[in-house]
């Protein structure tokens, strides 16, 4: 087994020379005894953080994590954590202790560790250190929290998400007993900032098998994203549709690709049917105007969980335009290219195409017409059609040259645009001044 090159390796060396001890640990040795490229390494020693910053003081230093023992080396542009053996006090709001000892004993800083499989250490000379049974852990694909579930998360809440996250990564389970103190605890995760919740999301819901982790952890996740809550259990009662709606999402969420607007935007997708339901004499079941709720029930939760603007207007975008019919034609797909552009309008159709493949075989014409819609998109991408009006071989001075006001030119090259995307007009200077001749004549 080897962990780190060459300048990680330096910096263990350093410190036994020096007298201290110094280990590899948490996410490195795991995701190496998994064969798994790993991102960052860890380095805890039992050097307290002045002697740290005194053996490396040659090279750039991060100070930010000094107080929690942590400082960080900077090596060939490289940043390489070095933390002092370290115990915690009472964690005072679900997240962070109330203070930090510093330790000289590694079982003492593994012991504080969430899960087994992230309390491994390993040493060049001394091979792997496994305290607490994280080996045979990652053997049986497990997730273990470290003592007492209840314990560990009580003090840090956050690490429910984190055992969620872990489990979709690698594809693993949690045992029974973590499993059952992460409901019991989940309540707690209102205590944990927007910022990191968000952050554990971002990669449950752009994992593998997200079908499976939603399925078996909606009642945790909703705890944070709580407009998706009431759609388990709830019957559509239209012919439509052959799930209930809970159901019907994850279909809708597993067939869509691990795209983070695009798994978002299924999730929530229908959620405002749960407030927008209406029964006619039939007794059959309506929605109206249920996707415009959705967009406003997804943009509450996401907004309040801090995703950043731009990819949450493409999400809101993505919902409220999820039911509304597009024909198979150059005009259409052309008018739906200018407003969202191919990125968004690919992602679109995918979302369509995944809504109407989870309905019952009613919807089948439907998904005959987005796949229409696809063959003429794909068409004019291939041909190389613009989308954007910056893109135009006309731009607003050549517009106000014809004779234009300044409060004209922007609704002149939007048809301008039109012209070129959905009628096939040349995108050529000729070609447009011709087209707006023959308007102004016309």
């Amino acid at each position: 087994m080897f962990i780190g090159e060459h300048d990680a390796l330096e910096l263990i060396s350093t410190l036994n020379q020096a007298g201290y001890l110094a280990y590899f640990v948490g996410g490195c040795v795991r995701d190496a005894l998994l064969h798994r490229s790993y991102r960052d390494i860890d380095i805890a020693t039992s050097a307290p953080p002045d002697r740290v910053k005194d053996l490396f003081a040659s090279y750039r230093l991060l100070l930010s994590g000094e107080r929690f023992g942590t400082v960080g080396v900077i090596v060939h542009g490289r940043t390489y954590e070095v933390t002092t053996f370290r115990s915690e006090g009472i964690y005072v709001d679900h997240r962070h202790p109330e203070d930090v000892s510093f330790v000289e004993s590694l079982f003492s800083d593994l012991s504080r560790r969430d899960f087994t499989i992230n309390a491994l250490a390993y040493h060049p000379d001394e091979g792997l250190i496994d305290s607490f049974n994280g080996l045979a852990d990652l053997k049986e694909k497990r997730i273990v929290a470290i003592g007492d579930p209840q314990i560990r998360f009580r003090e840090d809440a956050l690490r429910i998400l984190r055992g969620i996250r872990f489990a979709c990564r690698f594809d693993f389970h949690i045992e029974k007993k973590t499993e059952a103190a992460m409901f019991e605890c989940c309540d707690l995760l209102t205590f944990i900032s927007k910022e990191r919740v968000y952050r554990e999301l971002q990669e449950i819901i752009t994992s593998d098998s997200i079908r499976r982790w939603l399925e078996r952890y909606h009642v945790i996740l909703t705890k944070r994203l709580p407009g998706l809550s009431g759609m388990v259990g709830f019957a559509q009662n239209n012919p439509f549709h052959r799930f209930d709606l809970w159901t019907h999402t994850l279909q809708v969420v597993e067939g869509v690709r691990a795209d983070e607007a695009l798994r978002f935007a299924a999730l929530y997708h229908d959620c405002g049917k749960v407030l927008t339901r209406h029964v006619d004499e039939q007794g059959i079941a309506h929605y109206p105007g249920h996707s415009l709720q959705s967009a406003d029930m997804a943009r509450k939760d996401l907004e309040g969980l801090g995703m950043v603007k731009a990819r949450l207007q493409e999400v809101l975008r993505l919902i409220r335009y999820h039911d509304v019919p597009i024909d198979p034609t150059r005009a259409d797909v052309g008018r739906w290219l200018v407003t969202l552009g191919y990125l968004s309008l690919w992602k679109l159709l995918e979302l369509k195409r995944s809504d109407n493949l989870a309905k019952s075989s009613l919807a089948k014409p439907a998904v005959a017409r987005i796949d229409g819609c696809k063959a003429v998109l794909e068409e004019m991408e291939r041909a190389g059609v613009i989308e954007r009006r910056d893109q135009l071989a006309m731009n607003g001075d050549d517009v106000k040259a014809m004779g234009y006001s300044d409060d004209q030119i922007g609704a002149v090259l939007q048809r301008c645009l039109l012209a070129v995307v959905c009628e096939g007009t040349d995108n050529t200077y000729e070609s447009l001044r011709r087209y707006l001749e023959r308007g102004s004549s016309a």
